[in-house]
């Protein structure tokens, strides 16, 4: 049996069924709702980099109210599917505050931080580097973003160069109009 059989015929008794879909080479998905789903890459060195979408109800509401209050136009740049992370954002009830959606499909799979992603995403926006807020959880995301100009959040408590800090995705609003950002 090939590796890529084997990694299937393993996901099978864990999740009772083939995989709704395969949006990129080495990568499995499976929808459980509109809400809830899981992408399994099938290369073993790949492992930990899977993910797991599941509604988060008492996240939602403040959420939302921080990013509807956000003066801004709000982007998702991923190195994942567009259409994963678009579910990402529906299950978190945000999906409606952002107004488009960077995936590694649009970035002809050249993911971050490689920086012609992010200047392609910059001319896309068509936005000085300087009004635009690049939030990001993975420290090391944030060199190309910085190095074009743009203002750093980084996202948590991991140790990093940013040009702001917010252990939680909820002190954005504050974060940015602390900055001058938003004023």
């Amino acid at each position: 049996m090939n590796a890529e059989a084997e990694h299937e015929s393993l996901a099978l008794p864990v999740l009772g069924r083939e995989a709704d879909a395969a949006p990129m080479d080495g990568l499995l998905e499976w929808h459980f709702s509109d809400d809830a789903g899981v992408q399994v890459w099938k290369d073993p060195l790949r492992a930990g980099h899977s993910t797991t979408v599941v509604e988060v109800a008492d996240l939602d509401d403040e959420l939302n109210a921080m990013l509807a209050a956000l003066p801004v136009s709000r982007h998702v740049f991923t190195n994942a599917t567009e259409i994963y992370a678009w579910k990402v954002l529906a299950a978190l009830g945000v999906s409606d505050l952002f107004e488009r959606v960077f995936g590694i499909e649009y970035c002809d799979y050249v993911c971050k931080p490689n920086r012609a992603s992010y200047e392609r995403i910059l001319k896309e926006l068509g936005l000085p580097a300087g009004q635009v807020a690049f939030v990001e959880d993975n420290p090391g995301n944030l060199g190309p973003a910085r190095d074009l100009g743009m203002v750093t959040v980084l996202v948590g408590n991991r140790p990093g160069e940013a040009d702001l800090r917010i252990s939680s995705i909820l002190h954005l609003g504050q974060a940015l109009s602390a900055s001058g950002l938003t004023s």
